[in-house]
């Protein structure tokens, strides 16, 4: 849950390889952001969890890749 109560995100683990972050509108029910982290052949991806502003308006995944730290942002 955001901490504006739109929105909801998860983050779901395919395989040691993929994962999925996905947002969706608590208003109308539907996606309204679906992203895949890693699914490359040599990708050995580690994400744990999404960080929000206070506002709950931006947002950012850290994660390694194969040891490589990456930082995404949205929103």
């Amino acid at each position: 849950m955001t901490y504006n109560s739109r929105s909801a995100i998860t983050v779901t683990k395919a395989s040691d390889r993929e994962y999925w972050v996905k947002q969706y509108s608590l208003e109308s029910n539907q996606m309204t952001m679906e992203e895949m982290v890693g699914g490359e052949p040599d990708s050995y991806i580690k994400l744990k969890e999404v960080m929000q502003n206070k506002e709950g308006t931006q947002f950012a995944i850290a994660y390694l890749d194969d040891g490589n730290f990456k930082l995404r942002t949205f929103g």
